[in-house]
């Protein structure tokens, strides 16, 4: 029983610990993202940046949720996965 207490604590503080990376990654993107919304190059990239808002709304939104309880602190990893995806399509959108 207490070797299954410290695997459940190892990994609640991993998984605690993504979410603080998350929150960093999810605040200074929706940054970047309202100032290229205020000054936008192009159409497209006005569009693309509504999209990428919109992204940083879900993974908020999932984040917010995983607070709930400390099952579901496993959530952070899709998150995170989510986040990478997303930067990666930014990477290869060439605005």
């Amino acid at each position: 029983m207490i070797k299954r207490d410290l695997y459940t604590e190892y990994w609640y503080r991993r998984y605690d610990e993504a979410r603080n990376l998350n929150w960093a990654l999810i605040v200074s993107l929706l940054i970047y993202q309202v100032k290229d919304l205020l000054y936008p190059l192009s159409e497209s990239h006005i569009q693309m940046n509504i999209v990428y808002c919109a992204v940083s709304v879900l993974t908020s939104a999932i984040q917010l949720y995983s607070y709930r309880r400390p099952e579901l602190a496993w959530l952070a990893c899709p998150v995170m996965f989510m986040l990478q995806v997303r930067n990666t399509i930014r990477l290869a959108d060439f605005e």
